[in-house]
């Protein structure tokens, strides 16, 4: 979008703005420049527009991704780019870890295919730092999360369409009343609605007019009921409570897990009393591992079980290669090896730590850790809501990963990513001094 301002082209320029609160209150100076040469634009809005492929559909997003690659690399400014991401406290990290990945291709036990995909899988990080240069501006940090606020409007609609019977049942995709997901499966979509819940809140406790705290309430307020009451999705439930739980404690200290315990609570009583599908998933999670642990016959085909055996196993492969263990494209093999001998089925790991700690032991998982911390570290420095989302992301990965593989997944790790990316840009780009009081500036 042109907004009718120009720079020297290939030059990147620092913005400067005028913060009143926040970055839901930020008031650009007449003075602030483009983030970015004209050269960039293209580079810029392709990721800007990612917000809304991401929750949407797979196809728009690799052409998206085409089109922002193509731009960042054919948009000149090379310096300056580079400059950025070579000063950020994050890079090491990310690189640190895929240089890991890229080691890992030339050892262990390798399947070309499998090495292949997870190369693919892991180089999604670097996206983080692609970003980086392009999003110094919270102008276009605001309308990245507008895009993706604006997808799960749609999702949240015709979800509920779905579900009060206006629109037809697709059980072959998996669109039924009872379920009513959209675009992704429950997983997905159950954690994506508890990530616009807490934008929703943030937003809201940050944004200075009156009409839009109200819409983000009522927004907050229907992405909840979705993830709650009507999605399947329990890791995304549990996300939910979790990100809602360090809210009350950031706002009111230790005050706030006593309110949030409470909150839980009532929650679900609720739940049990409408027999909602939060209560429903987590006892049939309850009633499936009871099974597997009393060995009873197919409990090992359950979801639980399922993930139990995959525990084992990848904890296994991590005792006999502790330190580096088996590479890239070596856990395939090491996996079916063993499963094969205990009589399991599947080669997944919905456990993101024990898998990288199977594929490169101790220094991965170290590594993996290390870069969770310098994002959460890196945050410190951001103003207050872009705090807040960039910690409540890595709070949401930090999770979900403990029973999901969120780096192997398309949208999951996407949407880390290209989030985590797009606000860390402001990193040494902001000025704080009304962020301790948001409250504050309601008209």
């Amino acid at each position: 979008m042109d907004d009718g301002l120009t720079a020297p082209k290939g030059r990147i320029q620092v913005v400067t703005c005028e913060y009143t609160a926040d970055m839901f209150a930020m008031r650009p100076s007449p003075s602030a420049t483009p983030t970015e040469a004209t050269d960039f634009r293209t580079a810029r809005w392709s990721a800007i527009l990612l917000g809304f492929s991401i929750p949407v559909s797979v196809a728009l997003d690799n052409v998206l991704l085409l089109v922002f690659l193509l731009a960042w690399l054919l948009g000149g400014g090379w310096r300056e780019k580079l400059a950025i991401i070579r000063q950020h406290p994050v890079t090491p990290a990310v690189l640190g870890l895929f240089g890991l990945v890229l080691l890992g291709c030339l050892y262990g036990p390798q399947d070309s295919a499998d090495m292949l995909r997870f190369l693919r899988k892991y180089a999604s990080l670097l996206l983080i730092l692609l970003l980086l240069p392009l999003f110094r501006d919270p102008r276009d940090q605001l309308r990245a999360m507008i895009a993706f606020g604006a997808a799960m409007g749609l999702t949240l609609l015709l979800s509920f369409l779905l579900w009060w019977g206006v629109l037809p049942e697709t059980v072959k995709t998996h669109h039924l009343a009872e379920n009513p997901t959209v675009f992704k499966l429950h997983i997905t979509q159950s954690l994506f609605m508890a990530l616009a819940c807490f934008l929703a809140i943030v937003g809201a406790l940050h944004v200075r007019q009156y009409r839009w705290r109200l819409l983000l309430a009522v927004a907050a307020l229907l992405t909840a009921f979705n993830a709650l009451f009507m999605i399947e999705g329990r890791t995304g439930q549990l996300v939910l409570a979790c990100l809602l739980g360090y809210l009350f404690i950031d706002r009111l200290g230790w005050r706030g897990v006593l309110l949030a315990l409470i909150g839980c609570g009532l929650v679900l009583i609720l739940a049990y009393l409408v027999q909602a599908p939060v209560f429903e998933r987590f006892a049939l999670a309850a009633n499936e591992y009871q099974q597997w642990a009393s060995g009873t016959t197919g409990a090992n085909k359950t979801s639980i079980g399922l993930r139990m055996d995959y525990y084992l196993t990848s904890m296994q492969i991590f005792r006999e290669h502790p330190f580096f263990g088996v590479g890239t494209g070596g856990f395939t093999s090491a996996y079916g090896a063993i499963a094969a001998a205990n009589g399991q089925v599947g080669s997944n790991n919905p456990h993101q730590y024990l898998l990288i700690a199977a594929q490169y032991g101790l220094v991965g998982l170290c590594l993996l850790l290390l870069l969770f911390y310098m994002i959460w570290r890196s945050a410190a420095a951001l103003t207050k809501s872009r705090q807040l989302i960039v910690r409540g992301l890595l709070l949401a990965m930090l999770i979900g990963n403990l029973f999901n593989s969120f780096l192997l997944d398309h949208a999951e790790s996407l949407l880390f990513v290209w989030l985590t990316g797009i606000l860390l840009a402001g990193h040494g780009n902001s000025t704080r001094p009304a962020d301790a009081a948001p409250n504050n500036t309601a008209t």
